[in-house]
């Protein structure tokens, strides 16, 4: 295991076609030690001598963090994999009927309803999704945890809980109450699987899905696992199923933001976290942004909750898209307030000291990501 980290650290400081070679050394000192451990170098070590040729990953890496990239998910092996099933391919037509849903619904917001419910960005969405970038709101737009917390939670008060109030009037015995239970569960672990094949799979859906996946799991088994080690299950999950996303830059802020939803209570403490990472990453700060994503975030549960019930029964058909005018005009007030104040839409990190101050930023926000492992560990 310390080859495999002397290893990984010698391939972090270079660059070029020297990759695959030190990809290969680690492939064949893990197949010399002949342990658990050397299984899994060869397998990060055939990975890594691979996975910079593909064109999918070539030429669309970070500039300072060149090992995260841009990756066409369209090329997962396993998404692949799960479209071609007969699951995949009704989950693609109901991605049509879905486009065509929410772009009958109102010829204005129809295309940011789509790129909300679904994450794809229909023709006539482009100012809208402009404006949530230069204000650091473009997260909402895309399927993320907080989608499926939200679905998660819908589910469950349709399925779940009146179930469970019949169980606790009596009307239900414990032995039925646990096995509709059970059934239930898988239900909407079902409809949750079908929901990930909607949206196509985008790198940040992959790891909201496998952790709702695992923690499902987890609460069925009578073993209960450590939330630590429920990560690190996850995480090992998502490289195995879905590797050309593994390193993409867009998974790194998703993990980024889910393990400070873990280690963090606040918010104001959480988008501390995620402003080092995004100020590390791409080298800008938003200061509204950051007031913004605090004050809005319970706002979105409730903005998807009207909209859908505005999609499936026809309700607020002129209510909610005068909710959302208000809304966007607002934002649009605090966009130009923002290039009023300091001429631009962030504040940008520039000069010799910026890639030493960007690493920094970086390993300070993973240092308060992980200080509890290390002082578990103590």
């Amino acid at each position: 295991m310390g080859n495999m980290i002397w290893g990984v650290t010698l391939a972090a400081l270079v660059r070029g076609q020297d990759m695959q070679t030190i990809g290969w050394l680690l492939a064949v000192g893990g197949l010399l030690t002949g342990k658990i451990a050397g299984l899994l170098q060869l397998g990060i070590g055939f990975f890594w001598a691979n996975y910079w040729q593909m064109s999918a990953v070539r030429g669309h890496c970070s500039d300072a963090f060149w090992f995260l990239c841009s990756v066409d998910s369209a090329a997962e092996p396993g998404r692949l994999w799960l479209e071609s099933t007969w699951l995949g391919y009704r989950m693609g037509e109901a991605r049509a009927a879905l486009a065509q849903a929410c772009l009958q619904w109102h010829p204005h917001w129809g295309p940011w309803a789509l790129g909300l419910l679904g994450g794809q960005e229909a023709p006539g969405s482009s100012s809208l999704v402009q404006l949530y970038k230069e204000l650091g709101l473009v997260h909402v737009l895309v399927i993320s945890g907080s989608h499926f917390s939200f679905l998660a939670g819908l589910l469950s008060g349709c399925f779940s809980y009146p179930v469970r109030c019949l169980y606790v009037i009596r009307l239900l015995s414990f032995r039925r109450w646990l096995t509709l239970h059970l059934l239930l569960e898988m239900f909407i672990l079902c409809l949750i699987t079908q929901y990930a094949l909607l949206v196509a799979l985008p790198p940040p859906c992959q790891r909201a899905w496998l952790a709702w996946v695992v923690g499902q799991l987890r609460t069925w088994s009578a073993d209960r696992e450590d939330p630590n080690q429920e990560l690190l299950t996850v995480a090992w999950l998502q490289a195995l199923l879905f590797p050309l996303s593994w390193l993409s830059l867009s998974n790194a802020l998703s993990w980024a933001a889910w393990a400070s939803l873990v280690r963090f209570s606040g918010r104001v403490e959480r988008q501390c976290c995620i402003s080092l990472l995004s100020l590390g990453f791409f080298a800008a700060f938003n200061p509204l942004g950051f007031v913004l994503n605090i004050a809005l975030e319970p706002l979105w549960n409730l903005v998807l909750a009207a909209l859908v019930a505005s999609l499936t029964t026809g309700w607020g058909q002129t209510l909610l898209p005068e909710a959302l005018d208000v809304l966007h005009q607002g934002l649009a007030w605090c966009l130009d307030l923002q290039i009023r104040l300091w001429g631009g839409v962030a504040l940008r990190w520039d000069g010799p000291l910026a890639p030493v101050g960007r690493c920094l930023a970086v390993l300070v926000a993973c240092g308060l990501l992980t200080a509890p492992l290390w002082r578990r560990k103590r």
